[in-house]
């Protein structure tokens, strides 16, 4: 699994729940495809305002983790804000929007 390619996601999934809504399936099936090619790592941005704790971690993925690229699906105010702040941090990965 080391020449796999290593991807973080970043994205409303509500897993391990049935998706309820077209953003949740989207990026379900996403993950579930990338999963079969690449190293995936997710982070959950569903429900985020009662998890405070994943923002850290996605700080922390972004900057000291060892991935190739980072994927934002996200598609809400908050979010936005969250991406500006990353592009502006230094890190040496692929983000792809």
């Amino acid at each position: 699994m080391s020449n796999l390619q290593k991807i973080l996601f970043v994205g409303p999934l509500d897993f391990p729940n049935i998706p309820t809504n077209g953003d949740s399936v989207k990026n379900q099936h996403l993950v579930t495809f990338l999963q079969k090619y690449r190293y995936v790592k997710y982070i959950d941005t569903w429900n985020l305002k009662r998890k405070p704790w994943r923002l850290l971690q996605l700080l922390w993925l972004s900057l000291f983790g060892n991935f190739d690229s980072i994927v934002y699906s996200i598609s809400n105010q908050s979010a936005y804000y969250l991406t500006r702040i990353l592009t502006k941090l230094p890190h040496n990965k692929k983000l792809i929007y």
